[in-house]
């Protein structure tokens, strides 16, 4: 049976709708260093974009390779002893800004790595910076924010601390966790940066069914064509029949 285009089309969308998607993380960019630096990520933003606060802003670029759903964001947290990271303004931007973004401010969840004091890290120890923080393990949900296959940026900024007097502002400052990883990264003040520490959590396509949905569009594709030539060689033949029928038999042979 030969499938008609606009069939042809529904069954390859019933295909790809049916594909399992897979939970977990979407892109990393390394782990928690905790030995290197930050880059302080405190200071009045303009929730929920910012593009141009005269603030500490981090930004980090980062890949999708499938179509995904961004559910959260896991980040390494530098703070001033006693306070932990509360809040943060995050900014996600895939063309120059808005209205190519999307942002928010969000509750963090922390994880406490090690404290102010601890000389398992330079960041609690105090050697790294000349002075003892705490590290966490930061954590916060995203809006179920689906995107395409390609480059985009996490902006990190106005992050405020648990504590009497850490508001919005100036008061305990918050550090994004330096890793040196793969990402580009630039600081809005100072410019390129090393980058930080973080993932990005949420859903895409599990890699085996989409090999399996490509390779059976492959073969769907490699029949039509077989399809196609098979016909193309029965209409000549068919005309051929009827060239020999309209001159009375057969072609006289050379001799």
């Amino acid at each position: 049976m030969q499938l008609s285009a606009p069939y042809s089309v529904v069954l390859t969308l019933s295909i790809l709708s049916g594909i399992p998607l897979s939970a977990g993380v979407l892109y990393s960019n390394g782990p928690i260093s905790g030995d290197i630096g930050a880059y302080g990520i405190t200071g009045p933003g303009y929730a929920p974009y910012c593009d141009l606060c005269d603030a500490p802003t981090v930004i980090d670029s980062f890949t999708l390779s499938f179509q995904s759903t961004l559910t959260g964001i896991t980040f390494g947290a530098w703070s001033f002893p006693g306070h932990p990271p509360l809040t943060v303004t995050w900014i996600i931007d895939w063309s120059g800004g808005w209205p190519n973004e999307r942002g928010g401010v969000a509750a963090v969840t922390n994880s406490t790595i090690c404290l102010a004091g601890d000389n398992s890290y330079a960041a609690c120890s105090g050697t790294a910076l000349g002075f003892q923080s705490d590290l966490y393990e930061s954590s916060f949900a995203l809006p179920n924010i689906t995107l395409a296959p390609g480059a985009y940026t996490l902006t990190l900024l106005g992050a405020t601390a648990l504590g009497s007097g850490c508001t919005r502002g100036w008061g305990c400052e918050v550090g994004w966790d330096v890793n040196n990883g793969p990402s580009t990264a630039g600081e809005w003040l100072i410019g390129a940066i090393p980058s930080e520490s973080f993932q990005i959590t949420g859903t895409a396509p599990e890699p085996a069914s989409l090999t399996v949905v490509v390779g059976g569009l492959v073969l769907l594709a490699s029949r039509k064509r077989r399809r196609e030539q098979a016909h193309a060689e029965r209409e000549s033949q068919a005309g051929g029949r009827t060239a020999t029928a309209r001159t009375g038999g057969a072609p006289p042979a050379h001799h």
